[in-house]
């Protein structure tokens, strides 16, 4: 099967970015010696396994308006996301309009809930930030297990760039954090009073879509995608069944080592599907984790009463068995579905 177009990088577009933002680099750093040293209000980051639904999470809290987030316009600011946080704002702030000189649409046209393999569509969707999280802790898919943050990380800098991003807007910023996986003790030391929100799906559906996410991207299940993790090694010699259950347990595996560091106020546990049948019981624990470390957020919710959960086999009955017999094999837990 041939990889379709939409999965192929644009060599020219990264080219262009790059010249773009190697151009824009220093200006930023000057920028943000001017703002914050650290941000004010606490960080959010939504980690957990790939498949789990960490996508739909991120549209939900930023369709609220009440956070930061990078959109898919200041992700191509990647070495400058506080002047590319300007220049968006300066393209949808009614306040900065004049005469309706700029016609494009603010957030709340976008269309928030639909994505493509974790990808999002509009300007001002929010984006996954990739670019900026390889170019600040030198992590991307080949090498998310391998980077040694403490090592490489210009602390001083991550923190007035974070701070300077938040100014814009004055509002807590939040990203969907999957290549910091491996780093949750990292920023818990850099941000003591970031919030870390642990998506957690059935594990079968969750593997299922690294499964078919594999064959749509690559026409091949047995290529591995997204983030590596450290047993990638032992796991890319495996089935393609062994290496969408290994992906799973030893993320989520991964994530909980490292949350079980962290005080109970600093995490929060979203199981999938109790957040698509009431996101509002959700938005209420978001904000008890605010209140926890004195913060104020917004006690009241206007989101959307529940969202279509996609947990539904649409695997033959032969390979969702071998999926469940893989995920046993190395968990040891019978999962039933």
């Amino acid at each position: 099967m041939e990889i379709s177009a939409g999965f192929k990088p644009n060599a020219k577009l990264e080219r262009y970015l790059d010249e773009l933002n190697s151009l824009l680099a220093a200006t930023e750093i000057e920028a943000i010696a001017r703002k914050g040293t650290a941000p004010k209000y606490p960080v959010i980051f939504i980690v957990g396994a790939p498949g789990s639904g960490g996508t739909l999470l991120m549209q939900w809290l930023a369709s609220t308006g009440l956070f930061s987030y990078p959109s898919n316009l200041i992700a191509r600011f990647y070495k400058a996301p506080y002047l590319g946080a300007k220049i968006q704002r300066m393209l949808t702030d009614p306040e900065l309009a004049f005469r309706e000189e700029v016609m494009l649409p603010g957030a709340d046209n976008e269309e928030f809930f639909s994505s493509d393999l974790g990808q999002t569509r509009g300007l001002f969707a929010p984006n996954e930030f990739k670019a900026f999280w390889k170019y600040v802790f030198g992590v991307d898919e080949d090498n998310c297990h391998k980077t040694d943050a403490k090592a490489i990380v210009d602390k001083p800098y991550v923190l007035s760039e974070l701070a300077a991003f938040e100014s814009v807007l004055n509002r807590p910023l939040v990203f969907k954090a999957g290549a910091l996986n491996p780093h949750i003790s990292f920023l818990n030391a850099l941000l003591p009073n970031a919030i870390f929100l642990f998506l957690k799906r059935h594990p079968y559906f969750t593997a299922q879509s690294i499964y078919q996410a594999r064959e749509r991207m690559f026409g091949d299940a047995s290529r591995w995608s997204f983030y590596k993790i450290p047993q990638y090694a032992r796991l890319a010699t495996q089935t393609a069944f062994k290496q969408v259950a290994g992906q799973v347990y030893y993320t989520n595996k991964l994530i909980e080592e490292q949350l079980q560091q962290l005080p109970a106020a600093r995490r929060l546990d979203i199981d999938y599907d109790d957040f698509c049948i009431a996101p509002k019981r959700v938005w209420q624990g978001v904000n008890k984790k605010f209140n926890h470390l004195g913060f104020t957020l917004h006690s009241n919710y206007y989101g959307p009463d529940s969202f279509e959960s996609r947990n539904a086999v649409r695997l033959p009955e032969t390979e969702k068995q071998r999926i469940i017999a893989a995920y046993y094999s190395l968990s040891g837990e019978k999962i039933k579905l």
